[in-house]
This record gives C-alpha cells, sequence and structure tokens, in this order.
C-alpha cells in the first residue's frame, strides 16, 4: 500500500490523465448510452407444450415427453433441458446459451419438433412458448387437490384464475393440466350394421350436434362471460 501510494504522489500528472479520462468516458457512456421504454432482455428460453387429453401421466411422460426431449437435446448450444409429465400435458424447457437469439432458439426447436411429430400420438400437436421479460414476469403456481381433475380444472378457472385477474398488473393467466369435461360415444357394432350406419355417420353426427350458443352474459368475480 505504501509503494502505490507513494507512486501515486510522485506521477501527479499520469494520477490527473486517468482520472480525467475516467470522467470523460463515463459523461460519454452517459450521453450515448441507448434508452429504451422495453429494452431486449429475452432470455433465450423455448417452452414446448403439448395437450393430451385423458392421458395419465406416465403415457404422457412416455409417448409425448420422451420422444421430443430426446430430439431437443440434440441441438447444439443448449445449456439445459428439463420436462415435466403430468396427467394431459407435457411441458418441455429448452435453455439455450446465452447471446443466442429468441428467434434462432425457436427455429430449431420448431424443426425438431416437426421432425418427432409423425411419431406422436395421434391428434397430439406440440405448441411453442417462449418465454421473455421484455414484456412481462411469468409466475407458476400448482393446485393440488379433488380427486376428480375435471373439477379441479373447473374450479380453478372459474374461481381462482378470476381472482387472480383482477390483481393490479396481472394481464393474463393460463390455466394447464387437469381435465375437460367430455362425453363419450360408445359404439355397438351389431346394433350399428343393423341399422345400416357407419362409423363415419356416427362421427358426423356428433360434430353436427356439438355446437356452442350464445345465451347472454354472466358475471362470475368481478368478470363477464358470454
Amino acid at each position: 500500500m505504501r509503494r502505490l501510494l507513494a507512486a501515486v504522489v510522485s506521477r501527479p500528472t499520469l494520477v490527473v490523465l486517468l482520472v480525467g479520462s475516467t470522467l470523460w468516458g463515463g459523461l460519454w457512456a452517459a450521453l450515448h448510452l441507448p434508452v429504451g421504454l422495453f429494452p431486449g432482455l429475452d432470455v433465450p428460453v423455448v417452452n414446448v407444450v403439448t395437450h393430451e387429453p385423458g392421458a395419465g401421466a406416465e403415457d404422457v411422460a412416455l409417448l409425448v415427453t420422451r420422444p421430443i426431449e430426446d430430439r431437443v437435446r440434440t441441438i447444439p448450444g443448449l445449456r439445459r433441458v428439463a420436462s415435466t409429465s403430468s396427467e394431459g400435458i407435457s411441458r418441455i424447457t429448452a435453455e439455450f446459451a446465452w447471446g443466442t437469439r429468441l428467434a434462432d432458439a425457436r427455429q430449431l426447436v420448431q424443426a425438431e419438433v416437426a421432425a418427432v411429430a409423425p411419431d406422436l400420438p395421434a391428434g397430439v400437436r406440440p405448441r411453442l412458448e417462449n418465454i421473455g421479460t421484455t414484456l412481462e414476469e411469468v409466475a407458476g403456481y400448482v393446485v393440488y387437490g379433488a380427486d376428480d381433475p375435471v373439477a379441479l380444472r373447473t374450479a380453478v378457472q372459474s374461481d381462482l384464475a378470476t381472482r387472480i385477474l383482477g390483481v393490479d398488473g396481472v394481464s393474463r393467466v393460463e390455466v394447464l393440466g387437469g381435465d375437460e369435461e367430455a362425453y363419450v360415444a360408445s359404439v355397438r357394432p351389431a346394433d350399428l350394421a343393423r341399422a345400416r350406419r357407419t362409423l363415419g355417420d356416427v362421427v358426423a353426427a356428433i360434430a353436427s350436434s356439438n355446437l356452442a350458443a350464445a345465451a347472454g352474459p354472466i358475471e362470475r368475480g368481478g368478470a363477464e362471460y358470454p
């Protein structure tokens, strides 16, 4: 320390030049630093979300999560791949090295998902989601309870999600998991043959009857629904 102080005292001109250069550099940076209302702070993380209603967690993990995850892991530049499989839904998170453009990361993941899509169960369509910090912050919550997944999802959507939307600063609430109410048509081949009908006729009849009509709005939890 004494040697450093002695060197500083013995070279006052050099010290003044260094201090002046530092001040000038700081002032220049302050005047030329770009300022944006929403600066680009997107994290190169892409989620692959896949819904398979009615499938158990083990089936989702084996038939959906594993094939997609195996393909995604082959992408160069990945830092981490994590997956979660629950009843009716699969979520795979692909985190790329910092500095990777989010558009490039999404394109790479999209290509691998498209390649593995023919190997997935019929009707299953993976969906890509970007996690960005530019315009939003995401908080996730897990709700347990109720043996019936339909009742659990209905309660979360109709009550909990509505209350969260009423909080200042919350613009959107997305509910994942659980299950949605559905009707199952059991067909007896003998009766179908006796009526001279085919499975296509049954599917067409169900599709023509599966209609939704507006009957006026209802209010629930401070929100209005058709």
